[in-house]
């Protein structure tokens, strides 16, 4: 799974993962100011968190995590400088197995965010069919999707480009990428959806806000729970659809078996995240601040 996901994260350029931080919404993630602490000070309170992610890059030598900071994917370099077998077992030794596999659920999320923008960015086709095929198909939507939203600051490919592929559509009489050209100057071009849910997924995947732990650390029937209270569930009344979505998105979960988050339960007008872990204070949080 290392070796799949690492290779992956290969075919992404330097240049592509810049681009990447431009359409993201938050900024690069900083390893080395989160490995300060394992836990999160809570807004207006005294009251702090433990963040499994967070308390994950502690574990790890300094100079690892400051180096993986300046790094233009911090966790696709982790991924790929740790040795997952030493990992694993140091995991098992300090009775950590919802840790075992926080790198992989990591790096993972890049990817997921990634196929996000384009699927929000009207691209049908994943991101790395482009990368590994190079087709004039996969290049036109690719173009196209940026052409769509130039507006946010994704710059589309130079005018020598589209100049040549105009030539080439008009000489073969391509109505499609002619017609989809004109929509897309226009900014008329469809959108595909995104569901609430997929970008809940994608957004919190590490940490949730206040330094909560992230969905990563959820087993499947807790994340469905979780997601169902905020009402953000499919209309299935199973879990499922919500394991689906985290699949075909590619977002790996931190444990296969011992998740850190075992339930997801309404006291009130709060909720409960039940935990296999013993620890001072339990995970809860008003409804309200959970954002949706």
């Amino acid at each position: 799974m290392k070796a799949h996901l690492a290779g992956e994260l290969r075919l992404m350029t330097d240049a592509d993962l810049h681009e990447y931080w431009k359409q993201a919404r938050w900024p690069k993630p900083d390893p080395a100011t989160w490995s300060k602490s394992a836990h999160v000070t809570q807004p207006n309170s005294n009251a702090s968190v433990f963040s499994p992610l967070r308390y994950a890059l502690t574990l790890l030598p300094p100079e690892t995590v400051h180096f993986a900071s300046a790094q233009v994917d911090p966790f696709g370099y982790l991924l790929e400088a740790i040795n997952a077998t030493e990992w694993v077992e140091f995991c098992r030794a300090h009775h950590h197995p919802w840790l075992a596999r926080v790198w992989l659920a990591a790096a993972s999320q890049l990817l997921a965010e990634r196929r996000l923008v384009m699927k929000a960015h009207g691209w049908a086709d994943t991101w790395d069919k482009l990368r590994e095929s190079r087709t004039t198909s996969a290049a036109d939507d690719f173009y196209i999707a940026r052409l769509n939203h130039d507006h946010r600051g994704i710059q589309p490919r130079s005018e020598s480009f589209i100049n040549a592929r105009l030539a080439e559509a008009r000489q073969d009489n391509d109505q499609t990428f002619l017609r989809r050209y004109r929509r897309a100057k226009q900014h008329a071009g469809k959108r595909a959806g995104v569901g609430l849910a997929e970008k809940y997924l994608v957004a919190y995947w590490l940490e949730l806000p206040q330094g909560f732990p992230g969905l990563c650390f959820f087993s499947d029937l807790a994340l469905h729970s979780f997601l169902t209270h905020l009402r953000l569930r499919t209309a299935d009344n199973t879990s499922w659809p919500i394991t689906q979505i985290r699949l075909r998105l590619g977002l790996i979960q931190a444990a296969p078996r011992g998740h850190l988050i075992t339930g997801a339960i309404i006291e009130g007008k709060t909720i409960r995240l039940t935990t296999s872990i013993c620890q001072k204070s339990p995970y809860s949080v008003p409804i309200k601040n959970w954002p949706r």
